[in-house]
């Protein structure tokens, strides 16, 4: 087996991300892109196999724990993932939501955010 890949998270807003959390342990902050030439800020999270391998990392069983927040209340939200533990993936997080995406564009995972901080709907899950 190759080397475990990770997921790079986007802040795709113009307002620092204050806290940026998974499975419990804040990698955040994460600054927002104000100014030109507005290329968003990422983190690289680690992939592992069980959320009990590594705290902080994005687990490749069950569901991660996300919590989010800019300024106001904090978002909260669950991402499964359930592809290939040596792949890379994109998490681009907006003010109304988020998108996980392979590589290669394909979309994993994705969710909208109310205004109030819950997750409207549940995550739409891909298998691809």
């Amino acid at each position: 087996m190759g080397v475990a890949g990770h997921v790079f998270v986007f802040n795709m807003w113009s307002e620092d991300m204050v806290i940026f959390s998974v499975n419990g342990k804040n990698l955040g902050p994460i600054p927002g892109a104000d100014k030109a030439p507005y290329v968003p800020s990422h983190v690289p999270v680690p992939r592992v196999l069980n959320e009990s391998d590594n705290v902080g990392a994005f687990s490749n069983k069950g569901t991660n724990h996300i919590q989010i927040k800019w300024l106001g209340d904090p978002i909260n939200t669950l991402i499964k993932i359930g592809v290939p533990l040596i792949e890379d993936l994109l998490l681009y997080i907006f003010p109304f939501g988020y998108y996980l995406l392979s590589v290669a564009g394909e979309i994993k995972d994705q969710a909208s955010f109310t205004t109030d901080g819950l997750v409207i709907g549940a995550a739409v899950h891909f298998d691809r």
